[in-house]
């Protein structure tokens, strides 16, 4: 499908349209999986092409915000009901240092439909931008994770978080909230956040 056709469903359906993005980050000197990140482990970009609502800049673009991301699929239950909590945290995000994305990585064939993808994007009101992760490059870049999961990435860009135990929303905010107060931290103390402030998504 043509970047026209894809504009073209999204008018039909009443979405903010699909965007294209010229280049994204490849593995352009072997063929085998580049190795998941690990706790603390410089972040991977996110590699696709396609993504609905809007682009947002590269991760390593984003140094100085938040970065949470959710790994989903249309046809998971647990996936739809975290949209309405991702969106809570998207509003919050013009006045506090943070970024949401939805990473879509579709287990079948009417899961990889980008029109389907776009009509339940429809139907759960995402206003964060979704990209599109047919390949799996960006979900075999973060190791594979159960549709879920939650990724949360730290003003430097390191990746500080990951939960897929389904609807830990609580866990998940409070360590958002910790990241983005946070300012500097020994290396010795960064895998363990104690501080638990009042939410600013509240």
């Amino acid at each position: 499908m043509n970047l026209d056709a894809i504009v073209f469903v999204a008018a039909g359906l009443g979405i903010a349209g699909a965007f294209m993005r010229s280049k994204f980050p490849r593995n352009t000197t072997t063929n085998a999986p580049m190795a998941p990140a690990r706790i603390d482990d410089r972040a991977p970009e996110i590699r696709s092409d396609v993504w609905f609502n809007y682009v947002p800049p590269s991760i390593s673009r984003l140094r100085g915000r938040v970065v949470v991301m959710q790994f989903w699929r249309f046809g998971c239950a647990h996936c739809r009901s975290a949209a309405s909590h991702l969106n809570r945290w998207h509003k919050a995000a013009s006045r506090k240092k943070l970024e949401v994305i939805g990473v879509h990585t579709p287990k079948s064939k009417q899961e990889k439909d980008l029109s389907n993808v776009l009509l339940e994007t429809r139907k759960l009101g995402i206003d964060y931008p979704v990209v599109i992760d047919n390949e799996n490059y960006t979900w075999d870049s973060f190791g594979r994770p159960d549709h879920s999961t939650f990724c949360v990435i730290d003003k430097a860009g390191a990746l500080r978080y990951v939960s897929n135990r389904a609807l830990d929303y609580n866990e998940t905010e409070r360590l958002i909230t910790n990241l983005v107060l946070e300012k500097k931290s020994p290396s010795s103390t960064r895998r363990t956040l104690v501080c638990r402030p009042k939410s600013v998504y509240s």
